[in-house]
This record gives structure tokens, C-alpha cells and sequence, in this order.
């Protein structure tokens, strides 16, 4: 929620990608719904949620906002779904548009990185200006 208010307050449109099975096992809070995607199940692929949260970023060009350091998409080539142009986008265009976080002793959401100026996006997309949190455990 904080993440996510603190985005609203910056004007961008929050988008967090939940996992299937934590949306299983704990619900999307209805105040929630509309700024949270869950991730379909994807057979052979347990980090689906990674590999979701990466292509919306490469999609929008926007600013992905997580913990995890993703060395396994970028290094792991028997990693399942770690495409070249994964590998390539993470290492280079997504290095400038990955936005790491704390929760300082008050609680309050601080990231790495302000949030992007908006730019304008082509038609009948969504504004670039999205940020993608992710939601789950540092798996660094």
C-alpha cells in the first residue's frame, strides 16, 4: 500500500505483479484490485512473476520497482524463459529503469530512484510513466 500511495502522490499510475499462489493463499485487498495484476501460473516456469514483471517494463519502458537483483535472468543461461533479449534488455536499457526499496523505521517507502518523468505513449498503450512494484521476498 505504501509503495503504491507513494507512487500515486509522484502522478504515476502504480501496476504490482502479484504471484498466483500468494493471491491464493491471501487475496488481493479489495482498496488493492485495480493497481494489482496476478500472474497466471506458467508451467516450467516458477518465477513467472519475474519474467511478467520484466516484460512490462521492457513493454512500457518504465521503471520496474523491486528487490530482487535478477542474476539468474541475466547470468543463468539454463535459466527457463531467460531469453537474449531479456538478458540483453536487464543488463542494459533495464539497469537504468531498476528502482530498489526499503521501508525505513517510521515505515515509510523510500526507493533508489524518484520516478521518471511521463513521456508520452503511443497510442492505445498505457502511460510510460507506470511503475511496476513487485510484490514478494528479496531473492538476491
Amino acid at each position: 500500500r505504501r509503495a503504491i500511495k507513494h507512487y500515486q502522490a509522484q502522478g504515476v499510475v502504480p501496476e504490482g505483479m502479484c504471484q498466483s499462489r500468494t493471491a491464493k493463499i491471501s487475496p488481493v485487498p479489495a482498496d488493492l484490485e485495480p493497481f494489482v495484476t496476478v500472474c497466471p501460473m506458467v508451467d516450467n516456469e516458477p518465477d513467472a512473476d519475474d519474467l511478467f514483471t520484466i516484460r512490462l517494463a521492457m513493454a512500457y519502458d518504465c521503471q520496474f520497482v523491486d528487490n530482487d537483483n535478477y542474476r539468474d535472468w541475466k547470468h543463468d543461461p539454463s535459466k527457463p524463459s531467460a531469453c537474449d533479449d531479456v538478458r540483453r534488455w536487464l543488463v542494459n536499457k533495464g539497469a537504468t529503469l531498476k528502482v530498489n526499496y526499503l521501508f525505513d523505521l517510521n515505515g515509510q517507502f523510500i526507493p533508489s530512484a524518484p520516478p521518471r518523468s511521463a513521456v508520452r505513449p503511443p497510442t492505445g498503450t498505457l502511460p510510460s510513466s507506470r511503475a511496476a512494484p513487485h510484490q514478494g521476498e528479496d531473492r538476491s
